[in-house]
């Protein structure tokens, strides 16, 4: 999973590893295994929390803590408009697992701003 998340997020591997690390550590994601190929499994919600953590922060040493605050956010609103999800990890997961059929009515990207921490 890290080399084309990687290259979808204009990084390295090893940059995504190291975030998956930080991750499992803030205890947003776990391990299916260990060694070769026991990493985390690569669903909608993990991928999400991924992509989230790279939105985040530049460094991966505060990327699980920063993620945790900005994946439990709230809509202003009781749910999002756009997925009907709750928090904002469950609207990125829905995003990567149901996509958007009419594209045109649906925003055509994420933002998270830093300034808030």
């Amino acid at each position: 999973m890290t080399a084309p998340l990687a290259a979808l997020v204009g990084s390295t591997p090893d940059t995504v590893y190291e975030r998956q690390r930080s991750l499992v550590r803030a205890g947003l994601l776990q391990l299916a295994g260990r060694g070769r190929g026991g990493g985390t499994k690569a669903t909608p919600k993990n991928l999400a929390l991924l992509i989230i953590a790279f939105l985040a922060s530049d460094s991966p040493s505060d990327a699980g803590a920063r993620t945790k605050i900005i994946a439990t956010l709230k809509p202003t609103i009781k749910r999002c408009n756009y997925t009907g999800q709750s928090s904002f990890v469950n609207s990125v997961s829905w995003i990567l697992e149901n996509g958007f059929d009419d594209y045109h009515r649906y925003p055509s990207f994420i933002e998270v701003s830093r300034d808030e921490f």
